[in-house]
């Protein structure tokens, strides 16, 4: 299984300053990674939420809140990092007996702990051999075409569909598997997240006027006891 540098060092990738740095990064993002990094903050250690994952991965029957994870004879499959884990998926072929498809994700998570909360960091990309795979059918099928005795713009114009069309499918697959790994490792936290901060109520009519009715009330109460006896001593003419 392939490492993830980022993983073993136990740092999220930050943006590169410098152009080549930067366009770099950005053809990985397009090419390689197939999502944006996620965060996930949880209230368990990263020893014990790896121990977590590792039991969630396992079918059983005493953790049927998890059936849906493994719909489709789907399989989970941790490798321990220093400061985190990786993580593949693969699932059961319908149309061949007792065989399962290849890996074609890595997910890498980063443990960042703060207190009592610990804060995981997910992103995957495409299994290098998996990204490869994209170039050898398009390959093959434009060294024919360049024999054709065809337009040069019409043989162009079908070799870089062909490579497309082949990255698109190949790039949506491991999506797909990317997405599955995602939705694992929140059913298995979702037990374990901090509790929201109450919020306030979307209702604030009521209370402005409620406030307006209380301070009325105090108002008239305070005048009838201290300032119209005040005034009444005085002689001041009462108010019309």
């Amino acid at each position: 299984m392939a490492t993830d540098t980022h993983a073993k060092k136990g740092q999220i990738p930050q943006p590169p300053s410098s152009l080549l740095p930067r366009l770099r990064e950005a053809l990985l993002a397009r090419l390689w990674y197939l999502h944006a990094p996620t965060q996930l903050t949880i209230t368990l250690p990263p020893p014990l939420a790896l121990q977590a994952l590792q039991t969630a991965a396992r079918p059983s029957t005493e953790r049927l809140h998890l059936r849906n994870v493994f719909a489709g004879g789907r399989r989970y499959y941790l490798q321990t990092q220093s400061a985190g884990f990786l993580m593949t998926t693969n699932a059961k072929e319908s149309w061949r007996y007792a065989h399962r498809t290849s890996t074609v994700t890595i997910m890498s998570g980063v443990f960042k702990s703060d207190r009592d909360l610990t804060q995981i960091t997910l992103r995957s990309r495409m299994k290098l051999t998996y990204l490869l795979d994209v170039l050898w059918l398009p390959t093959f099928v434009a060294s024919l075409l360049v024999m054709t005795p065809w337009p040069p713009v019409i043989v162009v114009a079908l070799i870089v569909t062909l490579y497309g069309l082949s990255w698109l499918g190949h790039r949506y697959h491991a999506t797909l598997e990317a997405y599955e790994m995602l939705y694992f490792v929140e059913k298995t936290f979702e037990d374990f997240l901090p509790p929201l901060a109450p919020q306030i109520e979307q209702t604030g009519a009521h209370v402005v006027y409620d406030l307006q009715r209380d301070f009325a009330s105090a108002w008239e109460t305070f005048y009838q006891q201290v300032v119209q006896p005040t005034t009444d001593e005085r002689g001041d003419p009462p108010d019309v």
